[in-house]
């Protein structure tokens, strides 16, 4: 049996804790045991408890801060590794990365990298500090023995500036069933006042800068007709900013909510003005809940459309555009009947796990 130890910065239903879940879903349990540690105190225990039931052994080690990760996490981590043995170690996000390329092992070494650093980290903490972060990360990513970019689109950027890289593209998917979709569908619906007949857009997401959300509620103040709402769920720094933008009843500010899928289950059309993705998570789940996308023209995007270029699945916009490409969804919603086939066929968690355990046996 091999040994896997993932590194991650805390478990919560995050978009890098998702795929975490998946690529623990995926893997093939009978040739790896998998450990998690996990480095900070701000865990969400329901989903520590979901990691716990699938995995050999999960460790908490309760960090106060990001900086005691830096300064105490090698130390701690080597002590797991000694015990464990593992042939992988593998690391998801800047701070787990960093303690990966320091820890004194004969495992390889493996990071999955979840966004374009050039861009994200500049949206995240402004042009200077983002830089800095971006070329700190690259520092260490080089010391590692194998970097996986979350999709082609962030290969692309950084195969130019990386040379142990390739890319998987992330997957949330697990052929599960919709449980019960009619009757979240309804409750949602109801609990908002929304018509069943009416057209439901959502945003599911960060209010921040990156995401672009503001520009998200000024299209739809202008555009939402009135049988559409506009669903927005999330927290972040511009919270208050963007809410004050607000003009049209049939935008609904819902706040952060565990259970996203539901919301999904009562919409129809997930919606991103995102600057910059890695390979979206939510949008991968709005299309297992049978959304159908309406998406800014940024690579990531155009790479979700170019897998599923057999089935519709909704529209690319730009800033000229927008009007009439949310028409031609809307439109296409009456004969619309599934959008989980290109996940079903492409992006589903085992088909991940293929890819990563032939990298994992080829390091």
């Amino acid at each position: 049996m091999k040994k896997i130890i993932y590194l991650i910065s805390s478990l919560k239903s995050n978009g890098p804790n998702r795929v975490l879940l998946s690529m623990i879903d995926g893997i093939d349990k009978s040739i790896y045991e998998i450990y998690v540690v996990s480095f900070l105190n701000n865990n969400d225990l329901n989903f520590v408890n979901e990691i716990e039931s699938k995995v050999k052994k999960v460790y908490l080690i309760n960090f106060n801060s990001k900086v005691e990760i830096i300064t105490k996490g090698r130390r701690r981590i080597q002590s797991i590794v000694d015990s464990i043995n593992p042939d992988v170690i593998h690391s998801h996000g800047i701070l787990p990365d960093i303690v990966n390329s320091k820890i004194k092992t004969s495992a390889k070494t493996i990071a999955t990298i979840h966004n374009n650093m050039f861009e994200d980290y500049i949206y995240s903490f402004g042009k200077l500090r983002g830089k800095l972060f971006g070329k700190w990360h690259l520092h260490y990513l080089k010391k590692i023995n194998k970097c996986v970019c979350c999709s082609k689109s962030v290969y692309d950027v950084l195969s130019r500036v990386l040379y142990n890289i390739s890319y998987v593209q992330n997957s949330v998917f697990k052929f599960e069933d919709i449980a019960n979709y009619y009757d979240k569908r309804k409750n949602i619906r109801e609990k908002y006042s929304i018509p069943e007949s009416a057209v439901v857009f959502i945003y599911a997401g960060v209010l921040s800068e990156g995401k672009n959300v503001k520009d998200l509620v000024l299209k739809f103040n202008k555009y939402l007709n009135e049988n559409e709402y506009l669903l927005i769920l999330g927290i972040g720094p511009l919270g208050d900013e963007i809410k004050s933008l607000k003009n049209n009843s049939n935008i609904i500010f819902c706040g952060f909510n565990k259970n996203v899928c539901d919301f999904y289950c009562a919409s129809d059309v997930y919606c991103s003005f995102s600057l910059s993705e890695g390979f979206s998570i939510s949008i991968l789940e709005a299309l297992e809940y049978n959304n159908l996308l309406l998406l800014d023209d940024i690579p990531s995007h155009r790479e979700i459309f170019e897998i599923g270029k057999r089935y519709y699945l909704g529209e690319i916009f730009n800033n000229f555009n927008f009007k009439q490409r949310k028409e031609f969804v809307v439109h296409a919603l009456v004969d619309f009947k599934s959008s989980r086939e290109i996940l079903i066929e492409h992006l589903n968690c085992i088909n991940m796990m293929k890819k990563y355990e032939k990298i994992y046996e080829e390091v």
